[in-house]
């Protein structure tokens, strides 16, 4: 049997690994904006992933709930 703060543990584990690979994919989009000048086409890809993150987050929500 496992312990439940195992769990806890494991699922802080895999988000803090989101956040830095979002911070990571900002930073690569970035490099590439710059060189390609494509400012204004980062900042939009960005708008996007933050809205694309937001419904991914209420879709987990209802999912949880639904699972409960």
């Amino acid at each position: 049997m496992t312990h439940p703060h195992t769990t806890l543990r494991n699922i802080e584990t895999l988000v803090e690994m989101e956040v830095k690979m979002n911070y990571l994919y900002i930073v690569v989009l970035a490099i590439v904006a710059f060189i390609t000048g494509e400012i204004v086409t980062f900042m939009m890809l960005g708008f996007i992933l933050i809205a694309l993150n937001n419904i991914l987050d209420v879709l987990k929500a209802i999912h949880k709930k639904i699972k409960n």
